[in-house]
């Protein structure tokens, strides 16, 4: 018994020392006031990005239950008069001309997301200590690299969690003796969600911040970002569901300050997860840099 309280001793004691130092760190690297400035870009990224869905899926000439399958999934986790306000705006977009609001999407959407690919990367880079040594040239590339990653992560996982449903019942009703693939769809269509938050995670950490590590080195950062996320988001909404009262005290702004307090918590945890791979950083640098013995 007392030996296992020692062993118990041993993983806690590191566990709770690494915590604090990221704690420390979050307050020493101004994590609360960076987080807002990511969430302001943030905020101008969600609804370019989302007038470009729209768009392009209103020139494909989609069905209308494709943008109600859309309405509904934001439906799934926004407050109500947030999501009465983007469904009619969804419904507008869809009936208006629609080139010339394709060409602003394109424009506006790119503009958005390479200016928070800056502004996460500041932060990020904050968290390391580390300067950008890269010309500016290679770092607006990677950022506009990492935004077009970002888009393209961000749509597969919406295709999958809207439409794979649709998906697995297309493939039960044309293959009937492939009854393996829907199963699977419908089995899996959240946790590969949830994998592939982790994955983009992962890729912005890489990406972003001069710190020259592995993919893998950023992983529990990511990881912990997405556990903190989905456990804050959960919170938020049951915050949100409990105390109806932010529309009377706030008026119509109400429902754009529920959306920016809502992309405040992803920025902070995004970030937090950044001081996460920063503290790992640190100490395996701290271990390979070779022990001076004194001189006799």
């Amino acid at each position: 018994m007392p030996h296992n309280l020692m062993r118990s001793r041993k993983i806690v004691r590191p566990a709770l020392s690494f915590l604090l130092h990221v704690i420390r760190a979050v307050g020493k690297n101004d994590s609360l006031g960076m987080a807002a400035e990511c969430a302001y870009g943030m905020m101008f990224a969600f609804f370019n990005s989302l007038v470009l869905v729209v768009a392009v899926l209103s020139i494909l000439g989609t069905d209308r239950e494709v943008f109600n399958s859309i309405i509904y999934f934001l439906g799934s986790f926004l407050p109500f008069e947030l999501y009465n306000l983007i469904r009619n705006q969804i419904v507008q977009l869809a009936q208006l001309k629609k080139s010339g609001i394709l060409i602003f999407a394109i424009f506006a959407t790119t503009w958005t997301t390479t200016t928070l690919m800056f502004i996460l990367k500041k932060s990020f880079e904050r968290s390391y200590h580390v300067k950008e040594t890269r010309s500016g040239w290679k770092v607006r590339l990677i950022a506009l690299y990492m935004a077009g990653m970002v888009v393209l992560g961000i749509s597969g996982m919406m295709v999958l969690l809207l439409f794979g449903l649709q998906i697995a019942h297309f493939l039960e009703t044309t293959f009937p003796y492939a009854y393996l693939s829907p199963m699977l769809i419908r089995l899996l269509r959240l946790p590969v969600a949830v994998l592939g938050t982790t994955l983009i995670a992962s890729v912005l950490y890489w990406g972003l911040t001069n710190a020259q590590e592995r993919l893998i080195d950023v992983m529990p950062g990511a990881v912990f970002f997405t556990t903190l996320w989905f456990i804050t988001t959960s919170f938020f909404g049951l915050y949100l569901h409990n105390f109806p009262y932010y529309n009377r005290v706030y008026g119509t702004l109400g429902v754009f300050i529920v959306l920016m307090g809502w992309m405040y918590l992803t920025a902070l945890t995004l970030l937090i997860g950044s001081e996460v791979n920063a503290e790992l950083y640190r100490r395996k640098s701290a271990k390979r840099q070779p022990v001076i013995s004194p001189q006799n």
